[in-house]
């Protein structure tokens, strides 16, 4: 069972004040879904025609979220296979237990049966793909989270937070239903966006972690996951017929669309919160509509650059860097135990980001991280020759150390072991394709343990 962590008071009071970080506004206002591009230079690719018209809309392929109130009643979600639900972050399948369940959870018709369960409390978006109701219980395919005041994407440390292909949640840009009539000519952040895949690059981008497993056969087009696209300041909105295109419009010059997943044959689909009150056609055929929707995919263009960013409060956002070393197991006894084989006495907790040494771990216990858990992203890559910042956090008793390995499991350099509030600097060596960590716990009870590792420099890795 997964423990949760309390979401930081400083940070969770400042987003609460402004909007941000709540159900009905997601995440920071630094976060990728609420930041907008300065003076963005737009490239020269037009989107491939399809099969079917763009979309904006609801459906069986959106996601809709449910929101966790006082005395909602803890519940546990099975697998849709009999080894269980597969835990993203995790790397397993299991039975989840989450601590809070809204009775009025309905997943996506669609076969991806998307849903979204916002936890403001603890300050976590859970969410599921194809989730569905047997019975008087639930199961899911796939689970990941993120947090409710974060950047809801991924880093190279949590480097799966959600269902879609980009490894976000679907309540990321997505268009809710409190927000279609609140009387403003734009919505306030960035919109979700799907494109067919005769549209779409390999290789995703900043600051996506992901991709379709399948998407060496069936990308083709010029546009990798993650990608910001924007119509150009220009773009003549007022002649659009549609009043709620408009309202898209202006958020697509403004803000733009993240391409965060594949969809089947439609050029462009932007994602609306089921249940909206968001109907282009009206039972019927609205041609107006059609047109409109095709002004604004033929506009449409791929952000290339732009000279930087504001926040959702209008503020300039100052370069960040991601943390580069995940917790995730599987982690075993170190030989020096010489019992590998047993069960280790401590586990990667992915609502901690931490390993936690159960109370079954006697003083003195060592565990070693296997060698491939650390995975790297595309545009953070770990490079030979580079200095970094290791540093460790975790319970009294508890230390840290950084390996680096060759194709013989022999040492290439290594840290000292780093306690809670320690750190080091050093240059990576040149091969740097085996890290491992390994931890250990002196206290003889439950403790846990988390690492950041940053450049050394300030310098945020190259998104491309």
């Amino acid at each position: 069972m997964l423990a949760l962590v309390q979401p930081c008071s400083s940070i969770a009071g400042t987003a609460h004040a402004a909007g941000f970080g709540s159900f009905e506004q997601p995440f920071s206002a630094e976060s990728p879904w609420n930041r907008r591009p300065l003076e963005p230079r737009l490239g020269d690719y037009r989107l491939p025609p399809t099969r079917y018209l763009p979309f904006v809309g609801g459906g069986d392929y959106t996601t809709g979220a449910f929101l966790c109130r006082d005395g909602d009643r803890p519940m546990q979600v099975q697998g849709n296979e009999p080894h269980g639900v597969w835990i993203v972050d995790e790397g397993v399948s299991r039975t989840l237990e989450l601590p809070c369940w809204p009775a009025d959870v309905r997943p996506a018709a669609g076969g991806d049966g998307h849903a979204e369960i916002v936890d403001p409390a603890r300050g976590i978006v859970h969410s599921f793909w194809q989730l569905r109701r047997d019975g008087g219980s639930w199961r899911a395919s796939q689970y990941a989270w993120s947090r409710l005041d974060g950047p809801g994407w991924p880093d190279p440390a949590h480097n799966h937070q959600g269902a879609r292909a980009a490894g976000v949640p679907t309540i990321g840009g997505l268009i809710r239903r409190h927000e279609i009539h609140d009387g403003h000519p734009l919505y306030h952040h960035v919109l979700a966006m799907s494109l067919d895949g005769s549209a779409l690059r390999t290789g995703y981008v900043a600051p996506a972690a992901g991709q379709d497993n399948d998407a060496d056969a069936t990308y083709r087009g010029q546009i990798p996951m993650g990608s910001l696209l924007m119509l150009p300041a220009k773009f003549a909105v007022d002649e659009l017929k549609t009043p709620a295109l408009r309202k898209v419009a202006r958020t697509l010059m403004a803000y733009g669309a993240a391409v965060v997943d594949r969809n089947t044959d439609t050029r462009f689909v932007i994602y609306v919160e089921q249940g909206a009150d968001f109907d282009l056609h009206k039972g019927t055929w609205n041609q107006a509509a059609a047109d409109d929707l095709q002004r604004i995919a033929d506009a449409l263009r791929p952000v290339h650059g732009q000279s930087g960013w504001r926040d959702g409060l209008g503020r300039p956002i100052a370069t960040t860097q991601p943390n580069l070393l995940s917790m995730r197991g599987p982690w075993r006894l170190d030989e020096s135990h010489g019992r590998r084989n047993e069960s280790p006495p401590g586990h990667f907790d992915s609502w901690r980001q931490a390993l936690v040494f159960t109370g079954a771990s006697g003083p003195g216990t060592s565990l070693r991280q296997e060698v491939g858990a650390q995975r790297t992203t595309r545009w953070a890559p770990w490079s030979g020759g580079e200095r970094y910042r290791l540093s460790a956090s975790g319970s009294p008793g508890t230390t840290l150390r950084l390996q680096f390995l060759d194709d013989r499991g022999r040492t290439l350099w290594q840290s000292r072991w780093l306690t809670d509030g320690e750190s080091e600097q050093f240059e990576a060596p040149g091969d740097t394709r085996h890290p491992i960590l390994n931890a250990r716990n002196a206290s003889g009870h439950e403790a846990w343990i988390r690492g950041d590792l940053k450049l050394h420099d300030g310098r945020r890795p190259s998104p491309h």
